[in-house]
């Protein structure tokens, strides 16, 4: 999410550019959405700010479908979700999609939960010998006594027998593995004993009351998929409103990497980090990725849908890319039509590639594009109840 508002720059239709700018603009109230309620649960990295998802679909129709290939932690269908509308969220990072899971389903028992946290905080307190005690293993940024409080934490959440339940307490957990360690800025902060226990507690707590707010409406649809095969229907998407990586600013599923150790280790982490679109670490060319991401969207609207992207320039094999170019050649043959945009300029805060944007300053963009042709149909899949897609063997 933006840190730092910039000189703005619109493109396309005036008036429909000026709302998106008023869309774009983040004031300090707007700030504090994404740090209370559901969004401010758990942290996750380069996360779509609610104030967007939430003003595009304020001028949204009822009962719309709404559409996020890059759901990341579930930012867009949280707000879809909120406001009456289906949601279909997709990613291909295992972190996310649990964390997705968890923000846009029901809440369990919370009577329940709250026995179940209790009764690991108690526990938590006294040291043991469990297979987790191997997650000590090179963790040198917690300190010892809440290293053996998490991991005795870690231990006794891996017993309780509720699945939900243990997938709300685990997160609960998570954030205080990265609260309570060393970082490059600052030493691990000092804390007394019942530090894990009491700060497990108070996240509980916040689950608790942001599983209360929550509308009672139908869950959102999460899946795992790459967006360069999405598995919803054609034609079956009113609204897309997404944000994908940008060009080498982070290995999503490598910051996650540590946090995974200690949730659990999924399967599906590493071909997940060799199929991730634009990965610093990596030497694909983003805008071709991009390509059948693209595709898929318009495979999954239909004629008048609208497609809202938030995207930012970035580096690829030591060059710039500015996205909203990329974007319009990648667009240029598709059935999508460019409407407007806004561009707010940004520092460029990674030093070794500050040199990529001496000529042209770095922007972030907020664009849209209107669906256009005739309706698509089947492809010779079958769809299931929810409008997935289900490929014929």
């Amino acid at each position: 999410m933006p840190q730092v508002e910039g000189e703005e720059r619109l493109s396309g239709d005036p008036a429909v550019a000026e709302r998106l700018a008023s869309i774009f603009r983040v004031s300090e109230a707007d700030h504090q959405v994404s740090i209370s309620g559901i969004h401010g649960l758990h942290p996750y990295p380069g996360r779509m700010h609610p104030m967007w998802a939430r003003r595009i679909l304020e001028s949204t129709r009822e009962k719309s479908v709404i559409m996020d290939p890059f759901c990341g932690g579930g930012t867009v269908a949280i707000e879809a979700r909120r406001m009456g509308h289906d949601a279909l969220a997709s990613d291909i990072n295992p972190i996310a999609l649990r964390l997705a899971r968890l923000r846009t389903h029901a809440g369990p028992d919370l009577e329940l939960l709250r026995q179940h946290a209790e009764r690991c905080a108690e526990k938590c307190t006294k040291r043991r010998t469990t297979p987790f005690s191997e997650l000590a293993s090179g963790e040198k940024r917690l300190p010892r006594h809440v290293l053996a409080g998490l991991i005795s934490l870690r231990d006794e959440i891996e017993h309780v027998d509720h699945p939900h339940i243990r997938e709300v307490l685990l997160f609960a957990m998570s954030p205080l593995i990265d609260k309570f360690s060393s970082r490059a800025d600052r030493p691990a902060p000092r804390v007394p004993k019942d530090a894990v226990p009491r700060h497990f507690l108070e996240r509980v707590t916040r689950w608790a009351d942001a599983y209360r707010d929550m509308p009672d409406v139908p869950n959102s649809h999460v899946e795992r998929a790459d967006a360069r095969w999405l598995p919803w229907r054609p034609g079956s998407v009113d609204i897309v409103i997404t944000s994908p990586p940008y060009p080498g600013v982070l290995d999503y599923v490598e910051a996650q990497s540590r946090r995974l150790r200690w949730l659990g280790r999924d399967a599906s982490a590493r071909g997940a980090s060799r199929k991730e679109i634009g990965k610093r670490s990596g030497n694909d060319d983003w805008a071709e990725s991009m390509r059948p991401a693209f595709q898929q969207i318009s495979r999954s609207t239909h004629p008048e849908s609208l497609v809202y992207m938030v995207v930012g320039d970035g580096v690829s094999r030591g060059r710039p890319v500015f996205t909203d170019r990329a974007l319009q050649t990648v667009t240029r043959q598709l059935p999508l039509k460019f409407v407007a945009s806004v561009t707010q300029l940004r520092p460029h805060f990674h030093q070794q590639t500050s040199h990529a944007f001496a000529r042209r300053p770095r922007g972030e963009h907020l664009i849209l594009w209107r669906r256009t042709g005739t309706k698509q149909t089947g492809n010779g899949n079958r769809t299931t109840k929810h409008g997935r897609i289900k490929k014929h063997r």
